[in-house]
Formats: structure tokens, sequence, C-alpha cells
């Protein structure tokens, strides 16, 4: 299961579009979110990818120091394949629950249910990061819309749940 907790991501795009529901039409939302977090990211989309993209330096190579933020303890920080650019992922992940703060300034962050994650992508990075951009879909009303549009261009703290992992959250919260 694939689950952020309050990283820095920019708000590349926010499109407003008209979903169908029946006769009616529903507001809705798309975020494009991108920021460079820790490689273990890709443990929750499968175990094996980041032994795949990523090795431990050898003796000899001249290697950047794991970045602060990353808690690979397997030295796993030197990409092993170095032409490989952006990996698209195809997976569409639906009832997740999105949390968007706007950093130091932010009060309450926006908390969005049922949001569907889709259009992920990651590139890997030397120092066991990678680049992970992906698309956030949400029912939102003309507030929401607005707030969501003036995070663009933006670096707002993002958390993301999976299903399971918020409703042990709100357990916690009760």
């Amino acid at each position: 299961m694939l689950d952020l907790d309050k990283v820095g991501m920019k708000v590349n795009s926010c499109t407003p579009h008209a979903e169908k529901h029946g006769k009616e039409n529903v507001l809705c939302v798309s975020l494009g979110l991108q920021g460079a977090i820790d490689a273990k990211l890709l443990d929750g989309l499968d175990v094996t990818l980041r032994k795949l993209l990523f090795r431990k330096p050898g003796k000899d190579e001249i290697t950047q120091q794991e970045l602060p933020g990353t808690e690979s303890n397997d030295g796993l920080t030197k990409r092993k394949y170095t032409h490989v650019q952006s990996i698209a992922w195809t997976d569409k992940l639906l009832g997740y629950v999105i949390e968007l703060g706007s950093g130091l300034t932010s009060t309450d962050p926006e908390v969005i249910e049922d949001v569907k994650v889709s259009g992920m992508a990651f590139e890997p990075m030397d120092g066991g990061t990678v680049v992970f951009k992906f698309k956030a879909d949400f029912k939102a009303d003309a507030e929401l819309a607005g707030k969501c549009a003036a995070m663009l261009q933006e670096v707002v703290e993002v958390s993301l749940y999976a299903p399971t992992k918020q409703d042990e959250r709100q357990a916690e919260l009760a």
C-alpha cells in the first residue's frame, strides 16, 4: 500500500472538471503533485522495485551521502541504471485520503476523502530518493476547488493514506 506522511510536494497542476453522476454534474478536481522522496516509497508498490533500481555503491566509487529523510539502512543509494528516466506506474488506487497543508502557514490541512490516485511515475535519483509524480482526483465544492487552485505551483505538505490506514488514523484521533 502506498502511504506518504507529511512530504513536501509541488502542486504542478489543478484542473477542475465535471463528472456525470446520473443526470447531475458533480464538480471534481484533479491535482498533479511532484516531489523528491525516500525510495522506500517503492516498497509500498512492489517490494522488488527498489532492489531492481538501486544498488550499494562500490568501495572506490565517489558517492553522494544518503540524503536527510531517507531511511534505507540497507545502503541501496546508487542507481543501477543511469539511463533510466521516469518509470510510469499504471495502477489506479481508489478510496485514498489526502491531507494538503501549506507548510508553516497552514493551521489545519485540507482532508479530502475518496481520492483516486493515478498517473504515477517515479524517477530514481542517486542518494536513495525518487522523484515521485501522481494525480489525485476527488469530488470538491467550489470552496475546496478554489483552495486547491490557490496552491498551484506552491510546495505543500502532503500526506496520503490508504483506506485501511485512514481507518486506523481515525481511531487514533477519536
